[in-house]
């Protein structure tokens, strides 16, 4: 069966406050009232044959709240079981789960890949941040994944004198929520879409005098490398001293170069540190100047990392073109200057 252009025969009317109907001709309510049409027909007799439902360009004509009402209608009803939909709307996917994923793209000529995507189990509950971040991102051609908005604030303001329009041109900073990348990595790059990661050297204490090294260990995963890398530290230290807990980073960053280099072929970039320690090797004096213009009796890093968010929007407006040339040359912060060069390719 096939109903073509039954939108552009509906008129509907608008009920109002003196209980007076008057017609509207609004494309989106009237292809909203065809496609609701259309599923009770097919609802009607949904015992007696299979629905297959192809739909192209679904949200032409909505706005924004009736895009994502829609997107819980058709990934959550069974009647959709069987539909096949071509869309240019993140909102649209937001609600998406045990799905076909297929990118369609050109290089030399039309090709597409694709990724069958279920909502992992341990993001049920948080299924609709994890999705709404997903479906921005697999509409783009370089994605940046980064850990928090500190990272996503810092790269933007480079990126603004860098390459102002780096996201016209197909690239996007994804902030995972913390270290869990690699549910964002596997899709994406299944997709062809080319993933940066940036990511602290992390270190956890694990049983006695054993300490996971957790940064190195989640980067590992992401290219298929399972090996879990424990060290032995000095407990006592490792909880009462923070300069033994950086320098131990520090040394081990420097012990593993073919681990790193590895890493960096991949375009997964490991904080010798973290965020702000690296940064303060490349930036020390605006990072003092911070400190000192907000009268703060912290060290720099110190205080750059409380009240991380607001203090990385101070330290943003702060930086100049040679403070932002500095970061942007550095090998520490590679990921910025690979995503732009991505971007332009």
């Amino acid at each position: 069966m096939e109903l073509s252009n039954i939108h552009s025969k509906l008129k509907p009317y608008i009920l109002d406050d003196k209980l007076e109907n008057y017609p509207t001709s609004g494309d989106g309510r009237r292809k909203i009232l065809a496609y609701t049409l259309l599923t009770l027909e097919n609802r009607r007799v949904e015992e007696k044959k299979i629905n297959i439902f192809l739909i192209e360009e679904l949200e032409n004509h909505l706005h924004r709240s009736m895009e994502i009402a829609l997107s819980y209608q058709i990934f959550s009803d069974i009647i959709f079981k069987y539909l096949f939909m071509t869309t240019h709307s993140s909102l649209l996917i937001s609600q998406m789960d045990d799905v076909n994923l297929i990118k369609l793209y050109k290089e030399k000529k039309v090709t597409g890949k694709s990724y069958i995507y279920k909502v992992p189990h341990d993001y049920k509950m948080l299924k609709q941040k994890l999705n709404q971040n997903l479906a921005e991102a697999i509409f783009a051609n370089v994605v940046l994944l980064v850990e928090g908005p500190s990272e996503k604030i810092l790269f933007e303001r480079i990126l603004k004198e860098k390459c102002e329009r780096y996201e016209s041109f197909g690239g996007y900073i994804l902030e995972v929520d913390g270290i869990n990348f690699i549910e964002y990595y596997k899709v994406l790059d299944a997709l062809g879409i080319k993933v940066i990661v940036k990511t602290d050297n992390d270190l956890k204490k694990v049983k006695g005098n054993k300490c996971n090294l957790l940064g190195i260990n989640r980067c590992q995963s992401l290219i298929n490398c399972n090996k879990k890398n424990n060290i032995k530290i000095d407990s006592s230290l490792y909880e009462s001293n923070i300069d033994y807990v950086i320098e131990k980073k520090r040394y081990l960053y420097d012990k593993l170069p073919v681990t790193v280099a590895k890493l960096r072929r991949n375009r997964i970039y490991l904080s010798r540190v973290d965020l702000e320690n690296d940064l303060f090797e490349v930036i020390p004096d605006i990072m003092d100047q911070l400190a000192r213009e907000s009268n703060s009796s912290k060290s720099a890093v110190d205080y750059l990392q409380s009240s991380k968010l607001i203090n990385m929007i101070k330290l943003s407006k702060l930086l100049e073109t040679d403070g932002i040339n500095r970061i942007y040359k550095d090998e520490r912060f590679e990921c910025v200057k690979t995503l732009v060069e991505l971007c332009y390719r």
